[in-house]
């Protein structure tokens, strides 16, 4: 539950970085926070997956934990991203207004 709870705090911290914002200040931290919340949290829950599965079915139990990780990790990144796009200033959101014929 810690490595969850990291992982979350981390991924908030990096939806409210800054266009000018610093890569060591903004960036760099919240990646190492996230990425020891992600260790706390995704090896022990495979280790726990694949050992629960029957040894002929530990294959399937790796593949379906690993594509759970990547499906969340997809869609984690698409709420970034929107949240990111929503808090840019109106003059960057159509870049064609910018454009004369």
């Amino acid at each position: 539950m810690a490595g969850l709870t990291l992982l979350a705090v981390a991924m908030g911290w990096l939806s409210f970085v800054r266009p000018d914002g610093s890569f060591w200040v903004d960036v760099l931290p919240a990646s190492l926070l996230a990425a020891l919340g992600m260790s706390l949290a995704f090896i022990p829950s495979l280790g726990t997956a694949i050992s629960a599965a029957p040894p002929e079915d530990g294959g399937l139990a790796s593949g379906i934990v690993n594509v759970s990780y990547q499906v969340g990790s997809a869609l984690g990144l698409a709420v970034v991203t929107i949240r990111g796009n929503r808090s840019a200033a109106p003059t960057d959101a159509d870049p064609a207004e910018k454009v004369t014929a």
